[in-house]
């Protein structure tokens, strides 16, 4: 006889899938399919890592590239459909505002080898590792935000002050001025 699951604590997948493709479209961006069968992974194992039963209902299943949820894949790979919403429990739209916060700005690449580490050692500091690698394929993620994180944000920038771009290089700071037009002979 079969082992039955425990609950998961959204009972429909879509639910979760709309969630991430409306805070998307709430940032004014688009959510890629593969990006989004990233997120729903990602937040799946975090989940049942952190409170020992399933997120949601979502049956992943991997390729050679990543993992997806082949209904979920074929019904969002062209954008988000009319479908009703059930709102989800707070502790749940929580904890996905922490995936999102974390995951929701790395390319899709990143968030394949992140996948991809994870199926591979299948251990918990599989995500840390990926985050903290020096492999070229991964953007060093956790050390870009942990620099962006030690700026005092208090105080607003101000010509000639040092600060990192999106990738951590080292910028200063200057104000943009128009170019100046060609001056006209006389």
């Amino acid at each position: 006889m079969p082992r039955l699951l425990p609950e998961p604590a959204v009972p429909v997948a879509f639910d979760v899938a709309l969630w991430f493709l409306d805070r998307a479209r709430a940032a004014d961006g688009h959510l890629p399919a593969q990006k989004l069968q990233d997120l729903l992974y990602l937040a799946c194992y975090r989940y049942e890592r952190e409170q020992g039963r399933p997120l949601t209902s979502a049956a992943f299943v991997a390729n050679e590239v990543t993992v997806a949820d082949p209904n979920l894949y074929r019904l969002l790979e062209d954008g988000r459909p009319k479908l009703r919403v059930e709102p989800l429990p707070s502790a749940i739209e929580t904890f996905l505002v922490e995936v999102w916060t974390r995951y929701g700005h790395a390319t899709i690449g990143h968030l394949n080898v992140i996948v991809r580490r994870i199926l591979e050692t299948g251990s918990e500091g599989a995500v840390e590792d990926a985050m903290a690698s020096d492999a070229p394929e991964a953007p060093l993620l956790g050390r870009r935000h942990a620099a962006l994180a030690a700026l005092d944000e208090s105080r607003p920038d101000s010509p000639g002050s040092v600060r990192p771009t999106h990738r951590g290089r080292r910028v200063t700071v200057a104000p943009w001025r128009p170019p100046s037009a060609p001056k006209k002979p006389e």
